[in-house]
């Protein structure tokens, strides 16, 4: 198994390093915290071995101002504690979220890409939680023992006892409560997983009366979790209780010391108080790491599985010109992201600049598998795809996107305004770029139909567009900025015989201002305007070559594509 220590050790140490500052600071009130928590045992120690013998009521009220003014100070540094500690999660996320979000585009499981949120989550609350304050009081427990030993050896040893007890109990809380929270975890991530596929496709499930069944799946997955849950918080809320019953057990027991030791003549009354109050002052750190001990365990959980994310790196990439020259493509084999058979098999063209290639073949011959490929979203198991000479690697996501236009098979728009979603959600938008678009899609008067125009706010909380609409939409978002390669999977699949010619002219349009376009179709209107075919089967390439001698060499059976060849309509 990898050593992650290593590694986890030194995302930590830059951390400290980072925010030294403010954990001087935090440990800074730390230290005076504890001290003014002693007010209350000084306080009574005062009161039964000073004011009450002396009978003094001005020395009781000057001693009771006093006291307050501490505790108000008390407040004032716990509550700076709390907000710090809040700050510094904050900090710390707003560290980790930017190589986590990166981990939404791996070809990780989509399940393990969502739960890389979710960890961070875990850590900024805890962080953010009064779990790190107990940490800082741990180490006044010892600081409190020696004053007990101080006052005297019997309430020292007690007190040890009792602080031996307390974390035999959190290293049982420890043991016990790992496996189950782990457990919770993934039970969770397969109960949000389901939840997620039945918001997506609420409409066919009903239309089809699938919900008796999904509700029995959803039904044992939240199960799962819940049990998984209550696994965990079981032993935990267990030996929570048994450490506050042992808290108080010693504080009683301290109590009836100090009696023993003031019937004997070797304390005073006010001793015995004040030793009660440091005892349970020394206990209350470690029994608040018991409560505190499943959401530890979670948090520690979510870091383990969070350093490899937070480790990798991005190797620094040589910025290359625009691509303007070629698309080559070299004995592409291609597997899934989790899969182990390829479903392209040594697939191999290469086209100029102005040129259209059309892709057909039967359903699930791999099209929309070679789309992903061809735009970087599925890397290659083996052999090349190459932009001016320049593997898709070298140039790296952010770099390479500007140049791609891509339509995958659905549109796929997300929540935002139709201007966002054509602009690709960018930082710095065009608008005029944003309406030339929707021009060379044919969308702009669709578009200004809208209610609010360009302006119109699409997903949760917006409007649900048609499914010609959503396309032609995606149709203006794939030829934004002018990119070099365009890759358009079924763009006509929920096309009408206008967008069919709308989809044509663009084509025209990309091919003038010389970008690649590549298109998979099943309807022959998708290919009016390529200059080439390649002809999938299985995955395996079986022809490639100018439009009309493979529509007559392998498609004779289909008339529906031959009648491309003939310029008659379908």
């Amino acid at each position: 198994m990898e050593n992650r220590s290593g590694p986890s050790r030194q995302i930590f140490t830059d951390l400290l390093r980072a925010f030294r500052g403010a954990l001087a600071t935090a440990a800074f009130l730390s230290v005076a915290l504890n001290i003014l928590t002693l007010s209350g045992a000084i306080f009574m120690l005062q009161i039964y071995d000073r004011i009450i013998p002396s009978g003094s009521v001005q020395s009781l009220f000057v001693l009771l101002a006093l006291v307050l003014m501490l505790y108000v100070f008390m407040a004032w540094f716990d509550v700076l504690r709390g907000r710090l500690f809040s700050r510094l999660a904050q900090a710390a996320d707003a560290r980790f979220f930017p190589a986590v979000f990166d981990t939404l585009f791996s070809n990780r499981p989509r399940g393990e890409r969502a739960q890389s949120i979710r960890d961070v989550d875990a850590v900024r609350n805890l962080v953010s939680s009064t779990a790190p304050a107990t940490l800082f009081d741990l180490p006044w427990a010892l600081i409190f023992l020696v004053l007990l030993f101080m006052l005297h050896v019997s309430y020292g040893i007690e007190t040890l006892i009792g602080l031996a007890a307390i974390i035999s109990l959190t290293l049982i809380a420890d043991r016990r409560t790992r496996g189950p929270v782990a457990q919770a975890t993934r039970a969770l991530g397969d109960r949000q997983r389901i939840a997620s596929e039945i918001t997506a496709q609420t409409d066919t499930i009903v239309a089809l009366g699938m919900k008796p069944g999904l509700l029995a799946s959803l039904t044992a997955s939240h199960g799962r979790a819940v049990d998984a849950a209550i696994a965990g918080q079981d032993p935990s809320d267990t030996i929570s209780a048994i450490s506050k019953a042992v808290r108080l057990f010693f504080q009683s027991a301290i109590l009836a010391t100090g009696a023993w030791l003031v019937i004997n003549g070797a304390a005073t009354a006010g001793v015995i108080v004040a030793a009660s109050i440091i005892s349970a002052r020394a206990l209350a750190p470690i029994e608040q790491s018991i409560a505190h001990w499943r959401n530890f365990t979670a948090a520690r959980q979510a870091w383990t599985r969070l350093v490899p994310l937070l480790t990798q790196k991005t190797a620094a990439r040589h910025a290359l010109p625009a691509p303007s020259k070629k698309l080559e493509v070299q004995g592409l084999i291609l597997i899934p992201p989790g899969g182990t058979q390829p479903v392209i098999r040594g697939v191999g063209f290469a086209l100029r600049a102005g040129e259209a290639l059309g892709v057909i073949g039967p359903s699930g011959s791999g099209k929309t598998s070679l789309a992903r490929a061809l735009v970087g979203c599925w890397p290659a198991a083996q052999g090349e795809i190459r932009l001016d000479g320049a593997t898709l690697d070298q140039w790296g996501d952010d770099a390479i996107g500007p140049w791609m236009g891509y339509l995958p098979h659905g549109g796929d728009l997300l929540s935002g305004t139709i201007a966002e979603n054509i602009s690709r959600f960018s930082v710095h938008r065009d608008d005029a770029q944003v309406f030339v678009a929707a021009q060379k899609a044919g969308v702009v008067d669709t578009i200004l139909r809208l209610p609010q125009g360009f302006d119109t706010v699409l997903g949760e909380g917006g409007i649900a567009l048609s499914a010609g609409q959503a396309q032609r939409v995606a149709l203006a978002r794939a030829v934004y900025g002018d990119p070099f390669l365009v890759v358009l999977d079924e763009p006509n699949a929920n096309f009408d015989a206008e967008s069919d010619i709308a989809l044509a002219e663009t084509i025209r349009s990309l091919k003038a201002r010389k970008a690649i376009v590549i298109i998979m179709a099943h309807r022959p209107s998708a290919i009016t305007e390529v200059d080439h075919l390649l002809y999938l089967q299985d995955g395996k390439q079986i022809a490639f070559g100018p439009k009309d001698e493979v529509l007559r060499r392998y498609t004779a059976p289909s008339p529906s594509l031959r009648s491309v060849s003939t310029g008659e309509a379908r």
